[in-house]
């Protein structure tokens, strides 16, 4: 009877395990793909911000070239705009928790030609203090946040593509 169980156990392992066949991790991309993907241009969309919001684009394009360090066929350009609005306000209408949210539009040119074009975007809040000191430093802290976001969402969007041109 023992033998049986474990007869049974191993047979619905195998036929789990035959469902697995032709699975390819999508991060299985290493080396030559990414490598595939110059980066170009990551611009903030409105350039008369302050110096804070266009550090926004400088740390999505150093995050994107330490995943995206080649100069291959594709070149990435993204487009970021940033934006606030209010989560919580207090009763004398005055602005407690905001939420900062960057948009952008994702570009992917293989050849002078647009092969993939596509949006992403990340949020994250912070507090409006009494003290202008402690809301500046909350706002730069949810910029990298959202920042970091950003260039994950960018990277998990690019991956995904060439995994499916590989598939191809």
């Amino acid at each position: 009877m023992l033998s049986i169980s474990h007869s049974l156990l191993l047979g619905v392992i195998a036929v789990v395990m035959t469902g697995c066949f032709g699975y390819a991790p999508l991060y299985s991309l290493q080396g030559e793909q990414l490598n595939q993907v110059q980066v170009g241009e990551v611009t903030m969309r409105e350039i008369t911000r302050n110096v804070g919001s266009r550090r926004v684009a400088q740390l999505v394009a150093q995050q994107l070239e330490q995943t995206f360090s080649g100069a291959g066929d594709y070149v990435l350009t993204v487009s970021i705009e940033e934006t606030t609005r209010a989560l919580a306000v207090r009763r004398d209408a005055v602005e407690q928790r905001l939420e900062l949210n960057l948009s952008s539009v994702i570009t992917l040119e293989k050849e002078g030609n647009s092969v993939l074009r596509t949006s992403a975007g990340a949020a994250s809040s912070y507090n409006v203090e009494d003290s202008p000191f402690g809301t500046d430093a909350g706002r730069d802290r949810a910029r990298q946040a959202a920042a970091e976001r950003l260039s994950e969402e960018i990277v998990e969007k690019i991956t995904v593509f060439l995994h499916q041109e590989q598939g191809q």
